[in-house]
């Protein structure tokens, strides 16, 4: 039998289920906290969709002219002179791009404007051959035209680099005013998760060391519950199911909890009692602070009367805690106990 309800204690929605005739929490529980990591769940982009000109200066430094000599051609004089130098360029431009915005909301598009100043620098030669009247003519003709060649071959070397320049540069300066990178946690390491289940069971026996529980309408102190390791890999595997096949926050079938219970092999209960076995479940989100997400899931449980009473139960004398979690941060913590003699495995 399985025997639902569902409540809201302090913002935290929680579940009690009744699982093969032991009773047994159910909390999808969003812990607060901060959500800090590496792994990126929205990253803004930005899409230039145009790039238009406005205005640009160009300086020609270290040039050295060479004379290569003068001839007479049709009657007048040829003069030949080379140029070598270094061409920069430095253009402004007004870029409009698309951009895509992280916010609280997730992904957000719009079109934005920004105008940026690029550089880039070639070091060219060039040569050109000038007629004049006279040789000093023909020469002052030639240097003319070589300083005008040294120039347009440097502009025509810059374009295509400075161009990139200013399309990176709009790009970045579009992505600051988008803002930066949403992030959000990574998949916590084995030894994180082993922490927090470890923590988790020690908190749960320091609560059952603080209060009383109830046997037949009598209050009655209580033991602290024995970990059965044996018990936690069905919760992960029921966990990880949850996490991978991103399901809302249910139970597997009291007959399938109660399968896995009985594979133990477990001794039979005493008193003639038939074994029972539950199971606890908390969503949580993790703030790589796994005592945070320790602490905040016991609490949650406390806080509500029906699972503060699962986790004072003193009929359940074995537990075991497990959990798996998504690489978007969300996360499920399953908690297995067993009414049951396990002595027979644990050795105690």
């Amino acid at each position: 039998m399985t025997v639902a309800w569902w409540g809201k204690v302090a913002g935290t929605v929680l579940g009690l289920a009744v699982l093969g005739g032991s009773l047994s929490p159910a909390s999808p529980a969003e812990a607060a906290g901060d959500v800090r990591s590496d792994v990126v769940l929205c990253k803004p982009t930005a899409f230039i969709a145009m790039l238009a000109p406005a205005g640009s200066s160009v300086a020609v430094s270290g040039q050295s002219l060479s004379k290569k000599g003068v001839r007479r051609s049709g009657g007048q004089i040829r003069a030949t002179m080379s140029a070598t130098g270094t061409v920069t360029t430095t253009a402004t431009y007004e870029a409009e791009g698309e951009v895509t915005r992280c916010d609280g909301s997730g992904p957000a598009k719009e079109t934005l404007t920004v105008k940026v100043t690029a550089n880039a620098s070639s070091a060219v030669a060039a040569k050109a051959s000038v007629k004049g009247r006279s040789k000093k003519a023909a020469y002052r003709a030639a240097k003319k035209a070589v300083r005008a060649k040294l120039r347009d071959k440097g502009v025509d070397a810059n374009a295509p680099v400075i161009k990139a320049n200013a399309r990176a540069d709009a790009t970045e300066l579009l992505l600051a005013k988008a803002g930066g990178p949403t992030v959000g946690p990574s998949l916590p390491s084995a030894e994180a998760l082993k922490y927090l289940e470890d923590r988790m069971f020690d908190l749960i026996n320091v609560q059952r060391s603080q209060n009383m529980g109830t046997w037949n309408g009598q209050p009655v102190a209580l033991s602290p519950w024995k970990r059965l390791p044996e018990i936690e890999p069905a919760g992960r595997a029921w966990a990880q199911h949850l996490i991978d096949n991103n399901l809302p926050l249910a139970h597997p079938s009291s007959a399938e909890i109660k399968a896995d219970g009985d594979a133990l092999g477990c001794n039979q209960r005493p008193g003639g009692f038939p074994n029972a076995f539950s199971e606890a479940l908390a969503t949580t989100r993790y703030p790589q602070d796994m005592e945070a997400v320790a602490q905040e899931t016991v609490q949650a449980w406390m806080a509500s009367p029906s699972h503060r009473a699962i986790l004072l139960s003193y009929a359940d004398t074995y537990a075991g805690v497990a959990s798996a979690f998504a690489v978007d941060g969300g996360g499920v913590v399953a908690l297995r106990t067993a009414a049951a003699d396990c002595s027979n495995i644990t050795g105690y």
